[in-house]
């Protein structure tokens, strides 16, 4: 089967072009950008396309009408070649269509098709926390972008996959839902577990959006902790490059990813991967859309501060009875994420709307 990959975010399709190559797939990386806070590749049949931004619908049309035909073209939180502050967005889509059997879409955030605000899944979603003041950008373009965007998806894209339960809604577009979870590639990231020694514990906060990730949560309940005397160190970081990142991650023994997720974000995945203790979203409401979270070794993080502080306090004062989690959260990232049996997931569906 042959395969392109367009974009990347997180590194979502960095390891799925690894895992795909692995199973023996004809995978090509088309990279639209660069991007410092995502991993490198030095993988083959991986081409970044990244001209002066006022080129850049002109050669990205360009290389969409020359580039050869595949069996599937597969795009991930983007549904289009064409950035979407052009006025003459999606006009690729229909050509897309052609220079392949089947378009797919991986839902893994929020954009015009997956933004959570048009459902309803769980008792909570990131659109309240970002609505706090991190909802200008979805308010202005995203939103707006829904229902045109909504219809050209509905006509051209065959298969439809959510990478997380909370973007499950967007199978509604297609008639029907697939979850698959995220690929992570372990062997990129160093095993660098948490000291369980160490007599103050070091906690790390990454967002890429204070509000939508739910920062102020995280610090009122760490001023709860404090108050009751517990002693740790607290860092929170941002705009980091990818090793910079990864240098701050090893200094770490525990990670509060974000707050108003029911499942693991590509963050979470990472931060297990080098063995950190991760506070993440591990809601139970969710594990019915996705059986494979129920073995998922993070600790809840609620957007209630008060139950987070609790929780927090609990770990922070049990430190030492939490040693078994990372060599757990390793465990989980590559069995649940291994990019090699994400990959024969994504093929599968890919095979069955190249049948019909």
């Amino acid at each position: 089967m042959d395969v392109l990959l367009v974009g990347d975010v997180s590194g979502v399709h960095v390891s799925l072009h690894y895992g795909l190559s692995k199973v023996g797939a004809q995978s090509k990386l088309l990279l639209l950008g660069k991007s410092s806070n995502n991993p490198t590749t030095s993988d083959q049949n991986v081409e970044l396309l990244f001209p002066p931004k006022l080129l850049r619908p002109f050669s990205y049309m360009f290389k969409l009408v020359t580039m050869p035909r595949y069996d599937v073209i597969s795009f991930a939180h983007r549904i289009s070649f064409l950035p979407r502050s052009v006025p003459f967005k999606y006009v690729d889509v229909p050509l897309l269509r052609t220079k392949c059997d089947v378009l797919s879409y991986t839902g893994l955030g929020c954009d015009e098709i997956s933004l959570p605000k048009v459902a309803d899944l769980y008792s909570y979603k990131l659109c309240d926390g970002c609505e706090k003041g991190d909802s200008k950008f979805c308010e202005s373009e995203t939103q707006p972008l829904h229902r045109k965007a909504r219809k050209i998806f509905e006509r051209n894209f065959k298969a439809v996959i959510a990478s997380t339960p909370e973007y499950s809604h967007i199978g509604r577009f297609s008639n029907e839902t697939n979850i698959i979870p995220f690929p992570c590639r372990r062997d990129i990231i160093p095993w660098h577990p948490s000291n369980f020694r160490s007599r103050k514990v070091r906690i790390l906060h990454a967002p890429t959006a204070r509000y939508r990730k739910g920062s102020d949560v995280v610090e009122s309940a760490l001023q709860l902790v404090r108050e009751k005397g517990i002693d740790f160190e607290y860092r929170e970081i941002n705009g980091l490059s990818w090793s910079d990142y990864l240098r701050a991650l090893k200094e770490c023994d525990i990670v509060i990813d974000q707050v108003w997720s029911q499942s693991l974000g590509m963050n979470a995945l990472w931060c297990m991967a080098m063995g950190k203790v991760v506070f993440s979203g591990n809601e139970p409401e969710a594990y019915a859309a996705a059986p494979w979270t129920r073995d998922n070794p993070a600790i809840n993080a609620s957007p209630d501060p008060f139950l987070l502080a609790s929780k927090l306090e609990h770990v922070l004062v049990n430190w030492p009875s939490y040693r078994d989690l990372p060599e757990k959260g390793l465990e989980y990232v590559g069995t649940v994420h291994d990019p090699e049996a994400v990959a024969k997931q994504y093929l599968g569906l890919w095979s069955r709307k190249l049948s019909q």
